[in-house]
């Protein structure tokens, strides 16, 4: 594949090897967040672990006085939940359910967890339900029950 790039007025040709989309790679967005199928049941059949970069607007004082909103970047950890039922979200179906929850994260990163899971057994049915304020106030947050 040719491709055509212009830069600085000039048009240069570059040869690529192979388009992208010959890659079979999935999209970014394969998942939603757990939080939006609200306390549906459903059927854990995979976890993946991986992390989330969380943003956060901080207000910072300029030298005139004046303050500006700024973003810091954190990398949380994240899981990745497939499930065995496909949830429709705004039109798309998904399967594969995401959460930044630490007790949800806990939960379902066990030795004995993921072991099952990789040996071919399903965990389930449970729902996520919202539980109190964390001793340190703060919000609510998700926990995984029995269906």
């Amino acid at each position: 594949m040719i491709f055509k790039h212009l830069y600085g007025g000039e048009i240069d040709w570059l040869l690529m090897a192979k388009s992208f989309s010959e890659y079979n790679t999935p999209t970014a967005f394969d998942s939603v967040w757990l939080s939006k199928i609200g306390d549906k049941p459903f059927t854990v059949v995979a976890v993946e672990q991986g992390t989330h970069s969380k943003k956060t607007k901080v207000r910072v004082k300029q030298g005139d006085g004046t303050y500006k909103d700024e973003y810091e970047t954190e990398e949380v950890p994240k899981i990745v939940i497939t499930t065995k039922e496909k949830f429709k979200i705004d039109g798309t179906e998904y399967s594969k359910l995401a959460s930044t929850s630490p007790a949800i994260i806990s939960a379902l990163t066990t030795d004995q967890v993921l072991q099952d899971l990789a040996d071919g057994e399903e965990i389930g049915q449970v729902k996520c339900v919202l539980e109190g304020k964390p001793k340190n106030g703060g919000n609510p947050y998700n926990i995984l029950v029995s269906a």
